[in-house]
Formats: C-alpha cells, structure tokens, sequence
C-alpha cells in the first residue's frame, strides 16, 4: 500500500472515528477493510487514485439492491457501509450452475423493477474505447467487427433501462435472507448488456475450464430461452463487450486482463 493510499485511509479513520481496520479485500482499483462500530459490522471501501466520484452516484438508484450506505466521500472516493453477511459472492457459492443463472435472472428483473426512467450514464459513451482498435493488429479483424456490432446494438436498443454495467458474480453477494448486489456503475442502455457482463465473466475460471466454449454457450441458451431470445441480439453483446474489456485492459496496462479478454474475444466470436 503506497503512502497516498495510506494517508487517505488515516484521514478517513480520523474524520469519521472508525477505529481498528483489518484489511478484507484489494482489488485492481479499491481497497476494502473490515471493522465494527457500535457493534455494527461495516465495510470501508477506498477508491485507489483517482476516485470515481460518479461511483457514489450510481448508488443513488440502487439503494433497495445495495447493502445500506452510511457515509460517504466523493474527494476521497470513500464508501462506509453495512458489512452483509455471509458475503459469499455468487460464483463462489457452492450452488451448481443453474441455481447461479437463476439467482443472476433474479437479480436482472429486480434491477428493471427500479423502472427509474432518467438515472444512468449514456450505454453508447462506452463505444469510445474502439478509437484505440488500430493500434492491436493481431486482433484488429474482431475489433472491428465488435465496433460494428456495439454500434448497430445501441442504434437498435428501443427500451433502455437503468443498467447495473457490471453486474458478474462477484458484484451479486449473499445476504442471510436476500442477495444483494454491489458497485453498480450506472448506465442506462440495453437491458441485454447487463446480462451479456455475467455470462462472460469472472473470466479466470471460465478460461481456465477444459469447457470454456460450452459453458460461454449454456449461458447464453439459458437467459436466450428464458427471454425468448431468438436474434442472437445477447451473443452481439457478450462479444462486443469482450472487445471493450480487451481495450480497457490494454489502455490501462494490464496485461494479464489483456491477454485473458484476448482469449475470451475469440471464444465469443466463434459463438455469434
């Protein structure tokens, strides 16, 4: 932990008299602590520089699906929150497949319930990160195909909705009596999208199966049946978003993502 991360965490612990911290989770952009206050167990999130301030917006219509928040600070990136416990993150939970696809089908339906009609960032900004497609050769066929693809799907979307934007099993945890979801991004687009996320992620075990094709594929035949999906409009969004996740990765130089949405694109080329 460098000493900005340092010095932000102690004036946070200062301001808002938290106490002892014990680290519980550091992921590529936030650091989480565990501690109880008031015999409340919480969860302090740290956004690694910079913060996202508009994270601590997108909360704002998710309140009902999210564990409840109790500070927050946008200079700081900084969530104080209600610790939910057990936590397990749903790919981590020891249900077989088809009891998480359900439980993710679950989730999808409660978010378009918030039927929130003007919250959440523009789905087509995203198409930005295909500026940069020229400068990956090896994989420039499939960037360019993804582009056209994400661009057809955000002209074609006719119910845009609010979007959770990442919304893969470790973002949907289990509670005692409900599952919860957390770190919404706030888009609104095509209600497709948030259920291309989950079917292609978290990439490592899916890549690292010796049935990388078929489960990508029993994803897709599960939402496509359960929605009557017959235009193969949620196989042009797991691609298109493998592309995205391969630029994001690449402009950010991080080259263990790169090299894992590299495979992942090619996998969900062959499913189109």
């Amino acid at each position: 932990m460098n000493q900005h991360i340092s010095s932000k965490i102690e004036a946070l612990s200062q301001d808002w008299n938290l106490g002892p911290l014990s680290l519980f989770k550091e992921t590529s952009h936030h650091i989480l602590f565990a501690l109880e206050k008031e015999g409340v167990q919480l969860i302090l999130k740290v956004a690694k520089s910079p913060p996202n301030k508009e994270e601590i917006d997108a909360l704002v219509p998710f309140q009902s699906l999210c564990p409840p928040l109790i500070k927050s600070d946008k200079a700081s990136g900084a969530l104080l929150m209600k610790r939910v416990c057990p936590g397990t993150p749903l790919d981590e939970d020891p249900m077989d497949e088809q009891g998480k696809l359900s439980v993710a089908y679950d989730i999808y339906h409660k978010i378009g319930a918030l039927n929130n009609d003007t919250a959440g960032k523009d789905l087509k900004n995203l198409g930005q990160a295909f500026k940069n497609k020229t400068m990956y050769k090896a994989l420039e066929p499939q960037l360019h195909k993804a582009e056209l693809l994400f661009n057809e799907l955000i002209k074609t979307t006719t119910k845009p909705r609010l979007l959770h934007g990442d919304l893969h099993g470790q973002n949907m945890i289990k509670g005692q009596n409900k599952w919860w979801v957390i770190d919404p991004k706030g888009f609104r687009g095509d209600p497709l999208y948030d259920l291309a996320v989950y079917i292609k992620n978290p990439y490592e075990p899916l890549l690292n199966a010796l049935n990388t094709e078929y489960l990508l594929d029993m994803r897709l035949t599960y939402f496509e049946s359960k929605m009557n999906i017959k235009d193969r409009r949620l196989r042009k969004w797991v691609f298109a978003q493998s592309a995205l996740a391969y630029l994001w990765a690449a402009e950010d130089q991080l080259d263990f993502e790169r090299n894992a949405w590299d495979s992942m694109l090619l996998y969900t080329e062959k499913l189109l």
